[in-house]
């Protein structure tokens, strides 16, 4: 959670991307409003929540959770609430959830739905002007090198060899020829 523009679209991607050896199930409204499977939003989660703890350990994705809750109808909340209340805490199903907002600005009926005890969170803060140039130090740096000074990248060097080799290939004539390296 933290103000919007905080990254928060790209940290929820980003966690899923570490933990992409445990199956993820995602609850985003657009893909339980266009689960063609079920004939309701509400059937759609609960699937989705089901095949979550049966093939645990895994992950429930609640991306924009601020926004579901604003626009979700009053069925699919309290099927949320319930469904998430029925997660055993023994079960390894880990929910990540991300909200646009800050933490205070939630729906308290939301929150409850997070267990004080077990539920970690992540308040996103801008970065210090000083983060912001430790950062990006090393790229401005690279940047101002003038380009004929630059280092090779690696592949870069490795093709220098293989056309090297290729053409001291072509050097071979009654064998008196020497091969040598271009400098």
């Amino acid at each position: 959670h933290g103000d919007g523009d905080m990254g928060q679209a790209h940290l929820g991607p980003a966690i899923l991307h570490e933990l992409e050896s445990l199956p993820s199930f995602s609850i985003d409204l657009p893909t339980l409003l266009s689960d063609s499977s079920s004939r309701s939003a509400e059937e759609s989660l609960t699937r989705q929540v089901m095949e979550c703890c049966s093939h645990a350990p895994s992950i429930l994705y609640w991306p924009h959770i601020d926004l579901w809750w604003h626009t979700a109808s009053e069925s699919l909340k309290t099927c949320i609430l319930m469904l998430l209340d029925d997660i055993p805490e023994s079960s390894k199903v880990a929910i990540v959830a991300v909200s646009d907002c800050n933490l205070e600005i939630l729906p308290s009926d939301l929150k409850s739905a997070f267990d004080q005890k077990t539920t970690k969170l992540h308040l996103l803060t801008p970065p210090s002007m000083g983060q912001r140039h430790s950062f990006f130090r090393q790229l401005i740096a690279e940047a101002q090198i003038p380009p004929e000074f630059k280092a090779k990248p690696v592949c870069a060097a490795a093709r220098e060899l293989v056309s090297v080799d290729t053409e001291s290939s072509k050097n071979t004539g009654n064998g008196d020829e020497k091969k040598s390296l271009p400098k």
